[in-house]
């Protein structure tokens, strides 16, 4: 996916809580997986509101599998039960979301305007520097 592009339709998915209502405010998609040791620093950070986004974004978390032993559903639940993780997190196990995003890696995460065009992307397992300077640089 690319600067420019719209945000794709996430009403087809199947969620671990509730499918979350865009509320019009720009909007973070967290693409993680269970398996991946970064993703997990940089989840815990969304968990525990550290960096504050979940007050300037909407959040969308994507599970994005790296292994068959990460498609299974109820050790998702489990994790996302353990860890107290209070957003929706979108269930790609066939990865027809991530597939439209051409994401490869996790944790990456992309930046989408309040109308839903895409502004940047972010990858690794420190990315609130990044994810600032494109909040600040396009959304202020």
């Amino acid at each position: 996916m690319e600067n420019g592009s719209k945000l794709p339709d996430i009403g087809q998915y199947e969620w671990v809580g509730k499918r979350p209502k865009l509320s019009g405010k720009p909007i973070l998609v967290f693409f993680w997986s269970i398996s991946c040791r970064d993703c997990k620093v940089v989840l815990r950070k969304f968990i525990n509101n550290e960096w504050n986004l979940r007050d300037v974004f909407d959040i969308i978390s994507v599970h994005m599998p790296r292994s068959q032993k990460d498609t299974n559903r109820e050790e998702l639940i489990q994790f996302c039960t353990e860890r107290k993780i209070s957003f929706p997190v979108m269930v790609d196990h066939q990865l027809h979301f991530s597939t439209i995003f051409r994401n490869q890696f996790v944790p990456t995460i992309y930046i989408f305007s309040e109308k839903e065009v895409m502004i940047g992307k972010v990858y690794g397992s420190n990315p609130f520097r990044r994810v600032e300077y494109l909040y600040r640089k396009y959304l202020l």
